[in-house]
């Protein structure tokens, strides 16, 4: 999947059909962060373009 993020804003979070994905392990409620990004275009990433992106990385030196 590939998505267009901007900053999200405190508003963003009342927005129906809105979630939040929350680090790894976090199980307090959440509330706003700078840090919090908004998808506003996804779409789904053909076979072929990650295979190319995968092998883009690689060129560049991908770190693991």
């Amino acid at each position: 999947m590939t998505c267009v993020l901007r900053a999200a804003q405190p508003r963003d979070l009342d927005e129906e059909g809105v979630f939040v994905l929350p680090h790894k392990g976090e199980r307090e409620q959440l509330e706003f962060d700078a840090s919090m990004r908004l998808c506003v275009s996804a779409r789904v990433s053909a076979p072929d373009e990650v295979r190319s992106y995968r092998s883009w990385r690689r060129a560049k030196g991908e770190r693991r």
